[in-house]
């Protein structure tokens, strides 16, 4: 008799390998999800400052990235001269605040004008040229995952790392 087939041995040895494959995929995969809200984080961000850098490139004027350490948020304003002697520029709205997502938050934050602040605010400034003061923010998320976003001061460019990247600007 000729019987065609898998022996009860050949099927749990390969559940047996598929299980085993299984476990050691999924500590990567789970970092690789709860990177996406991170990632997420740093594409709103990048599009901030493309914003903000666009607007102070065709405006001729200075505009401001916000980063409130306290409040999880940040936002962008440009400073519009008046034309009267003796008057402090007034601050208008170019990238209205945005909150981190839920359990994503600052850890800290500098620029090479500024120490690092774990908390309070930070601001980095666009001069008329588009020139950042190059910035890095170090964000955490779910199970303390970290992400390193430096951004680079002429392009806007951002640099990321998947881990904690201290990062020290000479002081005077």
């Amino acid at each position: 008799m000729n019987r065609k087939g898998f022996t009860l041995l050949e099927l749990t040895l390969v559940i047996f390998l598929m299980g085993l494959i299984l476990s050691l995929a999924m500590p990567r995969l789970g970092n690789f999800l709860f990177q996406t809200d991170l990632k997420s984080v740093a594409r709103s961000l990048k599009c901030a400052v493309y914003t903000l850098r666009s607007k102070s490139i065709s405006s001729n004027t200075y505009t401001i990235l916000h980063f409130d350490l306290d409040n999880n948020l940040f936002y962008g304003t440009q400073e519009t001269t008046i034309e009267e002697p003796d008057t402090t520029p007034k601050s208008t709205p170019v990238v209205s605040p945005i909150k981190l997502p839920e359990g994503i938050r600052f850890l800290d934050a500098s620029n090479i004008n500024s120490p690092k602040k774990k908390f309070g605010t930070l601001n980095s400034c666009f001069n008329p040229k588009g020139v950042f003061e190059e910035t890095v923010l170090h964000i955490a998320g779910r199970d303390e995952n970290v992400m390193t976003i430096i951004i680079n001061a002429y392009t806007g460019s951002f640099m990321l790392y998947d881990e904690y990247v201290d990062v020290e600007y000479p002081r005077e």
